[in-house]
């Protein structure tokens, strides 16, 4: 007879398990919990750079790999070495380095992963949990002046169909702050034109109301009226089409704006850039922190401090070309004066 044993979890060996595979377990798990494509496709994207960097370097890609030394030295191959968009499927690669606001995000997406295996008891310990975050330069965000929107927009042909829907979508980010995953995922059923009103899908598929101007609700009645094509199949109903029918992309967006910046002479002008814009743009001009931390989809009020430091830093500007006292023309006062008759106005020593 044979000898049935149950297999115990805790008593399976796991150290030779590899690393691609464990990391389809962990996608799987984010999907179950209901993560966003573009988050799932995120930490795939950065997990599979370092696998593909141990196969370089000569390691067996297995769960043991996944430790502090060996992870130090990636992060140090990222800083220093890897070209910007090695391996991505669509932008060509440059001759230039990551980011180090990138090298952050592989740095957390390889932190997460070792905290998922700790919880799910595929390590004894949480491996990289006390690996820190490579500090990034802050720089100071320039948003759009007022000059540059009349600029970018003057610059699109709101006639012809790819101008119309171009249009539509730059004015509608400068308006309403969405993210650019927002923007193509934006539903024909979900676009209230009558109200100003768009239920947006957001981070961690959480819907909310955003509300839109009346220029904008006009462009964009504009656009599905009379310019958005017939989708291609049946059940399409994205707001933005490409010409033949198929929903936009978040890359084709990118690159209308990246085509535009180069028209314009704009090279800092981004698609996110809208979003700070409209974030400064709204403080300024009267708004509140707690209804932009709504219309932004922002879980934390925390995340909204960036937009009034914008908001100040243009406050200040302002201040210094607006001065009362720098505009008052005050006659200079005499050198001749005592230190005490300096409090005396009107009073003035004289010369023998």
């Amino acid at each position: 007879m044979f000898n049935k044993q149950e297999r115990r979890w805790d008593e399976m060996p796991k150290n030779d398990m590899p690393l691609a595979q464990v990391m389809e377990d962990y996608a799987s798990d984010l999907r179950i919990q209901r993560k966003s494509p573009k988050t799932i496709s995120f930490y795939q994207r950065n997990l599979r750079l370092f696998i593909r960097w141990l196969q370089m370097h000569g390691h067996r890609c297995v769960l043991v790999d996944l430790n502090m030394p060996t992870v130090k030295k990636y992060i140090f191959y990222l800083e220093e070495e890897h070209r910007k968009y090695n391996g991505h499927p669509f932008t060509p690669e440059q001759d230039e380095g990551l980011s180090m606001y990138s090298v952050q995000g592989h740095v957390r997406s390889l932190r997460a992963l070792s905290s998922w295996l700790y919880y799910e008891e595929y390590l004894l310990d949480n491996v990289l949990q006390r690996l820190k975050l490579p500090k990034a330069p802050k720089t100071q965000i320039r948003i759009l002046t007022d000059d540059e929107i009349k600029v970018l927009l003057s610059a699109i042909n709101p006639y012809i169909s790819s101008g119309a829907r171009n249009f539509a979508i730059l004015l509608l980010t400068l308006d309403s702050g969405l993210r650019m995953g927002e923007v193509v995922d934006l539903r024909l059923p979900k676009t209230n034109l009558e109200l100003g009103q768009l239920l947006v899908n957001g981070k961690g598929n959480k819907e909310r109301t955003v509300p839109i101007g009346t220029r904008c609700q006009r462009y964009l009645r504009r656009y599905i009226v009379h310019f958005r094509p017939e989708p291609i199949r049946p059940g399409i109903d994205q707001v933005f089409l490409n010409l033949d029918g198929t929903p936009i992309t978040e890359n084709s967006v990118k690159l209308i704006f990246s085509r535009l910046a180069k028209k314009c002479n704009i090279p800092r002008f981004h698609a996110h850039l809208c979003r700070h814009t409209f974030g400064t743009s709204y403080l300024r001009n009267g708004g509140d922190v707690f209804s932009l931390q709504k219309i932004l989809g922002h879980e934390s009020l925390s995340t909204v401090q960036i937009y009034m430091h914008l908001a100040e830093t243009d406050v200040i500007q302002k201040h210094r070309l607006y001065s009362p006292m720098d505009r008052l023309d005050l006659p200079r006062p005499n050198r001749y004066m005592s230190a005490k008759k300096r409090t005396q106005p009107g009073k003035i020593r004289r010369k023998n």
